[in-house]
């Protein structure tokens, strides 16, 4: 008795009856056709036949085609792919897993993604700059893993999506860091932390960025515009013409509140707490000359 036996008898050989079966399914069908017309045969003896009968052309696989589908894969679709090289899908997925270009990365809808040496050299950044314009926004970096014999560049190519980049971009030109901001206003950097801390607007993790900060440069705008309409408590007590001292008692007297370390007044404060001093000790209290004073105007 042999060691091997055959489980079922081999198939008979190929008629005219099939090989005109097989025309006429392999027309209207196509290889799955002819699949499911011979369950009793293997793919590989049907596709053997088909080639045989001259029904279709076997494409052999050139440099160039290879070159351009380890280039585009990943980035444009697969039937792109297949429409310009003038394969079938399988045919494509086939080559892809022979020259073990790995898993596309799905382009996201309505976003058109480009390699990341492209991005640098569209918008004139340096690649470690526009990485941190990047990081700034939380866009990610999407790697593809592709390697093939006639590909000479780098192992793990990188890309982005264009409208992502645009978008970190815009966001990071509509920022500055506070060191070039407070020159810009001709104010010191720590005058301008104070301001910004101030503001409540920024979150501690912003804040614990320094010297990187990088805020909103409407927002600071903003907030030297309010500082220049306050004044501190030395400036208005100059003003006023009476010490610092003095002047922070009369301003906890009426109700103005004074905090630790440096103050931002109102004007405006100022005036009607002295105004309200002045008319509670009118007569009984030291007279002094007042000098550019906004007192006579708010009264």
């Amino acid at each position: 008795m042999p060691k091997y036996e055959r489980l079922l008898p081999p198939p008979a050989r190929w008629s005219k009856e099939d090989d005109a079966l097989v025309q006429k399914l392999f027309i209207t069908g196509g290889y799955q056709a002819c699949f499911a017309a011979f369950p009793n045969r293997s793919k590989i003896g049907v596709q053997k036949r088909i080639r045989k009968a001259k029904l279709t052309k076997r494409k052999f696989w050139t440099e160039k085609d290879d070159c351009y589908l380890s280039g585009s894969w990943g980035f444009i679709s697969t039937t792109m792919i297949a429409k310009k090289l003038g394969r079938t899908l399988m045919a494509i997925q086939q080559r892809v897993n022979r020259l073990k270009l790995g898993t596309a990365l799905k382009s996201e809808e309505g976003k058109e993604p480009e390699l990341y040496e492209a991005a640098a050299k569209r918008t004139g950044y340096h690649k470690p700059t526009l990485e941190r314009i990047l990081k700034f926004s939380n866009v990610s970096i999407h790697r593809v893993q592709s390697r093939s014999p006639h590909y000479n560049g780098d192992l793990g190519r990188f890309y982005v999506y264009k409208e992502d980049v645009d978008s970190a971009i815009t966001r990071w030109l509509s920022t500055e860091m506070v060191k070039p901001a407070a020159r810009r206003h001709r104010v010191s950097s720590p005058l301008l932390m104070e301001c910004l801390k101030r503001s409540g607007e920024l979150d501690e993790k912003t804040m614990r960025m320094w010297p990187q900060w990088r805020v909103p440069t409407e927002l600071i705008d903003r907030v030297i515009e309010e500082w220049k309409s306050k004044e501190t408590l030395e400036s208005a007590s100059h003003r006023i013409g009476v010490m610092a001292a003095t002047l922070k008692g009369w301003l906890e007297m009426y109700g103005v509140p004074i905090a630790p370390g440096k103050n931002f007044l109102n004007p405006s404060d100022v005036d009607r707490a002295v105004n309200a001093h002045l008319a509670r000790t009118a007569g009984r209290c030291r007279k002094f000359t007042i000098k550019d004073t906004f007192i006579g105007a708010s009264t």
